[in-house]
């Protein structure tokens, strides 16, 4: 997938068409979500090890990179974008076993790869994408230098967005991008739940990463703002 995405990266970057207008983009982006299935695991692992002095928190705010590439026509622009998203969660306490401080830390990490259809606005404009997603978790506990990761699962999702093109000059645009973003596949968390609490918590083991989130957005090239 990854060599798909920079393929098109290059088709665009080649491109020059009449009246089309190509822009690069950079940005950070930060979501809130409420995976039910995950947060269930993330409870039944603190109801496990109630030992712990700091239990392990539920996920909701994920942010990170945004990286993208446009091209403008007249009405509409395609898109072609990556998303990054991570959080790091941690629990610690004195072990019972040992009698020595423990620490479990666990490492999210959320990519989608989108191609984006918009209207191509001047100061709004809409747009919806189809996104190949992965996730990957990994942990560290006391001792271990080094994440492992555990977990790597792919699926299919969809962003539905609202671009605020904030007015500017010459060939540097700024956009606020409010979005949902819907997990049409959802994703298997069966290796997260055998990882924590030594099974599956559930016969089917598919959790919905939908969230809400909001980009900040820096387009390079020429602007439209008339």
């Amino acid at each position: 997938m990854k060599g798909t995405v920079i393929l098109f990266f290059g088709i665009f970057c080649l491109l020059n068409i009449a009246n089309g207008q190509f822009n690069l983009q950079i940005g950070y982006n930060a979501a809130y979500s409420n995976p039910k299935l995950n947060n269930d695991i993330l409870a039944l692992y603190n109801k496990e090890n109630n030992w712990m002095s700091k239990p392990l928190s539920e996920l909701h705010f994920m942010h990170g990179l945004f990286l993208g590439a446009r091209y403008r026509f007249e009405q509409i622009a395609i898109a072609l974008n990556w998303r990054s998203k991570t959080i790091g969660l941690s629990s610690e306490g004195i072990s019972p076993t040992t009698n020595t401080d423990y620490k479990m830390e666990l490492f999210y990490r959320y990519h989608t790869y989108g191609l984006n259809v918009e209207t191509a606005g001047t100061f709004l404009s809409i747009g919806a994408s189809i996104d190949y997603s992965v996730m990957k978790v990994k942990d560290r506990i006391t001792g271990q230098k080094k994440k492992i990761e555990f977990m790597s699962e792919d699926g299919i999702g969809s962003h539905f967005y609202l671009n605020l093109n904030l007015p500017t000059f010459g060939n540097m645009g700024i956009a606020l991008q409010p979005y949902y973003f819907v997990d049409w596949t959802g994703v298997n968390l069966t290796k997260l739940s055998e990882r924590l609490v030594n099974g599956a918590i559930s016969t089917n083991n598919l959790g919905k990463f939908n969230h809400f989130g909001i980009s900040l957005i820096f387009n390079n090239g020429p602007q439209v703002n008339h």
